[in-house]
Parts: C-alpha cells; structure tokens; sequence
C-alpha cells in the first residue's frame, strides 16, 4: 500500500482534490436540458431516453436511494463530479506519456478540470462526465498497448470497450485511432491470438456489456420514466440505436446541409477559443508541430482521433438556432478539450526543457530556479483559469431555477389533472420535480409525454399505471389522438396543456404556465376569474429576467424563455379578450426575460394599436421589419394599423405593396 501511495501520490492528490472541489460546488438541482430526465429515471428507477446510459442510470439509482442527504440532483450529481475527477487522473496519466513532464502533465489537468465546460459537467446531473471517462480510458489504453502489448490490457481494454458501449455512442469517433494503433502492432497481435484469448476476449466484452440487463429488467416495471419500453428485441434495438433520433446524429430533424454542418462544427472552435484565447491556440499549434516532428509515434492516433472527432461534429450537425441547442452543443466540445489540451500540454512540456536547456546552465540552484518559476506560472495559469469560471459554477450550487419550471407547471393545475407536456426541458423538469416530490403524486396530477401518446409501448404503459384513464389505441387516426384523449379524459379529469390547438382555440385558457381545456359548453370562463388567477400565480412565481441570472447559463437563459412564453400566451388570451392594456403589462414582464422574442415584440406593437396608441405601435411594427425583414405578418398588420388607427390610405397602400411583394415568398435560410 505504501508503495502504490509513493509511485502514484500525483493520482492520487489529483484525483481526491478535484473529487472535493467539485463537491463543495456541486449543483443541488438540474440546470434543463436532459438532466431532469436523467434524474427522474434515477430515482425512479427507470430507463432515460436513447441510448438508455445503462451503467449510469444504475449508479444513479443506487446512489440516490442509498445516500440520504441533500436533494435527489445533488446525490446523482456525484456520479458527474466522480468521474470528472477520475477523468482528469486519466488525462495526466495520457500527457505524461506525451510530454514526458509530471509536474507540467500535473498542472494541465488541474487546468483542463477548471475549464467552463468540464467544470460544469462535472458539477451538474448530466451523463458526459462519464463519457468523456471512457474515451480516455479507451484512448489510454490503447496507447498502453501501442507501448507495450500483452494478452492482459488487450482484454482489460475489450472489458472497458464494452462497458463503454453501455452508456455513450461518443466513443466510436475514437475507432478510426485505436484501429490505426491495432494496425501497427498487428505482428504483436497476431502472435496473442489463440482460442484461450479469443475466449477470456468474449468474456471481457460480455461482461462490460452486462449492464444492458438492467434495461429489461427496469422496463418491466413500468416505470415513470421508459423510454423504448426495451423489454422485447425489436425495443430495445430501438433505444440502443437512437432510432427515434436518427443514429449519430442531433436529432432525427437533421437535414443534410453542408454549410450548416460546417458551421455548427466551426463554432466549437469558437466556444474553445473564449478559453483558451490567443495563448491556448498558440499552444496548440505548437504541441501539433513537436509531437509531429519528436514523438511521431503517439502524433498520429492523437491527430487521427482529433480529426474523426471533427468529422462526427459535422456529421451529426447540431443546429445553433437558439440558447437550448446551444447548450445541447457546448457539452460536446468537452471532447474536442481533451485533444486539444494534449498537445498544449506536449507545448507546455517543450517549452519547460527550453527554460532548462537554453535559458540556464543546468546545476542546482538554477535548475531549482526553474522549477520555481515554472510552477508559478503554471500556477498563475490556473489561478485564473479558476477565478474566470468558479463564481458561475458557484452560482449553479443553490441555483433551483430550472427545477422551479416543473415545480410551477405542476402548481398552475388542480389537484386530479392530466398535464399533457412538449419540449425537453419543460418535460423533464417537470417529471424530476414529479418524481422527487410526493406531493404532486398525492394531488393525483400527472405529467404527460405529449409525443409518446402516438407511440403503442406508451400507451400501454399509460394503461397499466393508469387504468382510470382513455388511451386511444391504433384504431384512431394519429390527426385525431391527441384531440380524442384531451376530450375523453376531460369527462372525468382537469386536462392541461403547454402547447396552442389552434382548431381547439376558444376552449383554452391559460392558467399559469400551462392552458387549461374547457370543454363544457355551459361551463362560461370568466376573463375576471383567468385574471385573478394569473395575478396569484405570477405574484407567487418567483421573477424571473436576465439580470436575476448570475451568469446566462444557455440552459438556464432557456428556462426564461419558457416564462416568457407562458406569459405571452396569457397577454394573447387576454388581447383576444378586449383586454389590451392589462395584457400590454404582462408583455412587458416578458419582455424582460426574452428582450430578443420578436413575437414578443409583434404582441407589444398590437396590444399599443388596440390602446389606440397608432404611433408607437408603428415604431414597434417597424423596429421588427428591421429585425425580419421578410416577415409578412409585420407588413400586413403595418397596412392594417395605418388603415384603421391612422386612417392613411396612402400610408396603408405602401405597406400594402410591400406585403404583396413578399407574400409569395419563403424565408431563406439567413432570415430564418
């Protein structure tokens, strides 16, 4: 034991003081995105969505039943802030070898582990802490093998193969190096191969791939959270493949543009660059020439590995369309980090011999010199590296912003309710806050998956853990199911929604964060009564704008968005109503979460045309052709204001004409 402490003290320091940093900031609730659905399926035990994370989601549930303190976020976090640690033991180990310098290698992960975006997957429910876990480990192991061959990494390496292929298709962008590394040690291999290791092999990959069991066994619950419902083969090749997604790729929407791709891949450079800055690039391109020209050997698969990993960017071609797929991006260029930082660690470790070689005459005192001098600029590096980004994680700790969402979505329905919900982190949140708390549970309010209701294995599992309620089964037509369900179950429950039917317009009602359905003809809303509510709810919802934000967090910048829009669906309800100066408040609160929400802006110039305030709702109409110019919508309400508040036909006939000029014109790419 004292042996292992004395050969690995650097691991082991650097492994349980970032494992203590992190907790001490680890976030108590989820920050949006797919945490909620990863800590609901923790606690209940369940199967999150495609791939299923089945290792994850285990360690998940064991850890959140067995600890008993703080929230249930806060326990699954550990598992983020576990590996992330471990993670940064694995890349020290990995510069090292590059390098050849252990204080340097020491110092630069610390470095890497205080960079915005490890830091905060390594705080916060998420599952890339893990993966980024096993690409290191599969890429130093297979750098182990390129040094030295034996039958026993090879089989410790296919264990950890298969046991990675449990939780994230990620590492597959790393096959194209590790292939290129089988390649040149074949003759080594070929001398292993027997049947005694091709058998001990399929046990090691077996036994790697054995948390899959979890899937069925879990699925055959019926838990809250099931996606796939991966109790049969067909199932469960569904959820393995990201069928519904479209394998690979963001998202099954993905449509094939190149300069989209190039785009989206591009701006992962940008998001590296705000930390890495000048200095980092510098660093880079300096480590990619010396590894290339004095450690070829370990250049090619870090460059083959760097590079496949730009190919699968712009393969899976994320959309940067607004803060929510933003922050769905930003989590993948954690691995575009670790190549990166190996070769700034490679720079880093030229450069020290540099120092030593050409600036000083090599004896004690200089050499410690040096070392001291180096360590505090390394130190500096990190200091600033931590004191850039530690008061925004810190900010995170206590920050239940995204968790109130579903908190508030549950508050704005009556006790016995169905509450039918689309979007991720409307969704998810709302089934976390579902599950953790019992409250909602006892006020017999469930959450619906909105466009699970199309799919046979959920409809099944609606029947079976709510036999009281319709299902409609394949015999209704897919136009028809979601309105057959919201009307058989409004006979007997409150019905809610988050999303407009235009068709079922004057039977919804917003209340809060969701649309009530009213569905009885004698039953007569009274706005009175909507108003009253509303004022209730929004004075006890905690205000929400930018300014409250320590940070613009792009998940949580979204979860403003969502407030925004349910107060947006109110002043519209309320415009609707005759009731345009009540609603012209309610969009300025809005305006205050999503100042950029030009339908936001398009309501404002409305309800002032409705006060009879015609020129400013001219300056709105117009600020908005600015912002989109090829908005028709804009052009023809502009005709219509100076027709019917200015009564200028001369003005309207202009507006007119620009309307009819791009009526029958779509939006381009740029515009959109």
């Amino acid at each position: 034991m004292t042996d292992i402490i004395r050969r690995y003290w650097r691991e082991i320091i650097l492994g349980l003081g970032m494992w203590c940093a992190y907790i001490l900031l680890q976030s108590k609730s989820i920050i949006g995105g797919d945490g909620g659905d990863f800590a609901a399926a923790s606690w209940t035990v369940g199967v999150p969505h495609a791939p299923g994370y089945a290792l994850y989601t285990i360690m998940g549930a064991v850890v959140s039943h067995i600890l008993p303190i703080y929230t249930v976020a806060w326990r699954v976090g550990l598992i983020s802030s576990f590996f992330g640690a471990l993670s940064l033991v694995l890349f020290y180990r990995l510069v090292y070898i590059f390098s050849g310098k252990k204080s340097t290698s020491f110092a630069l992960s610390i470095l890497l582990g205080f960079t915005y975006p490890f830091f905060l997957y390594s705080e916060v429910v998420e599952v890339f802490s893990l993966a980024v876990f096993f690409v290191l480990a599969l890429f130093y192991a297979s750098i182990l093998i390129y040094d030295k061959p034996t039958s026993q990494k090879l089989i410790f390496f296919v264990f950890i193969l298969g046991l990675s292929l449990t939780h994230h298709h990620i590492i597959l962008f790393l096959f194209p190096a590790i292939a290129f590394i089988f390649y040149k040690i074949r003759k080594s291999l070929r001398k292993m191969v027997n049947i005694r290791f091709l058998g001990l092999s399929l046990l090691a990959f077996l036994a790697g791939l054995s948390p899959l069991i979890y899937f069925p066994i879990a699925s055959g619950r019926y838990p809250l959270v099931d996606w796939e419902h991966p109790v049969n083969l067909a199932n469960f090749t569904n959820l393995m493949f990201r069928t519904a997604y479209g394998t690979f790729k963001a998202g099954a929407f993905i449509v094939d543009d190149p300069i989209a791709r190039l785009y989206s891949t591009l701006s992962s450079f940008r998001l590296l660059w705000i930390d890495i800055s000048f200095l980092g690039v510098a660093g880079f391109l300096t480590g990619f020439a010396i590894l290339y020209f004095k450690k070829r050997k370990y250049f090619w698969p870090a460059m083959i590995g760097f590079l496949s990993y730009l190919f699968f960017l712009f393969y899976a071609s994320f959309p940067l369309v607004n803060d929510f797929s933003l922050g769905t991006y930003e989590r993948f260029t954690l691995f575009l980090y670790l190549f990166v930082f190996m070769f700034i660690g490679v720079a880093l470790g030229w450069l020290y011999d540099m120092m030593q070689k050409r600036i000083y005459k090599i004896n004690r005192i200089n050499q410690l010199f040096v070392n001291v001098f180096w360590a505090f600029i390394l130190s500096i590096l990190i200091f600033l590296m931590l004191s850039k980004n530690v008061s925004l994680i810190y900010a995170l700790r206590d920050d239940f912003t995204a968790e109130n969402v579903g908190r508030d979505i549950l508050r704005s329905a009556d006790p016995h309710s169905l509450i039918i919900l689309v979007y991720d982190t409307s969704l998810f949140n709302t089934y976390y806050v579902y599950a953790a708390d019992p409250v909602y549970k006892n006020e017999d309010k469930i959450p619906i998956h909105f466009s699970k209701l199309f799919l046979p294995y959920y409809q099944e599992t609606l029947k079976h853990n709510y036999p009281s309620l319709y299902v409609p089964d394949n015999s209704v037509s897919s136009d028809d199911l979601v309105i057959k369900f919201i009307e058989e179950n409004a006979k007997s429950r409150n019905v809610y929604l988050n999303f407009y039917i235009p068709s079922r317009a004057d039977e919804l009602v917003p209340m809060g964060m969701v649309y009530q359905f009213v569905s009885d003809d004698n039953k007569k809303v009274n706005i009175d009564d909507v108003i009253r509510f509303n004022n209730n709810f929004w004075e006890k919802t905690e205000g929400y704008n930018r300014n409250d934000l320590k940070f613009h967090n792009l998940y949580l910048t979204e979860v403003l968005n969502i407030y925004s829009t349910a107060l947006q669906n109110y002043a519209f309800y309320l415009l609707n109503h005759g009731k345009a100066e009540t609603a012209y408040k309610e969009i300025e609160k809005a305006k205050t979460m999503a100042p950029d929400d030009n339908d936001l802006i398009f309501l404002e110039g409305y309800a002032l045309e409705l006060m009879g305030e015609c020129k400013k709702a001219e300056e709105v109409f117009i600020k908005l052709t600015d912002l989109v110019p090829n908005n028709t919508k804009v052009w023809n309400q502009l005709a219509t204001l100076a027709r019917d508040c200015f009564h200028d036909k001369d003005k309207g006939s202009r507006y007119e004409k620009e309307f009819q000029k791009l009526k029958d014109k779509s939006l381009n790419l740029h515009s959109l």
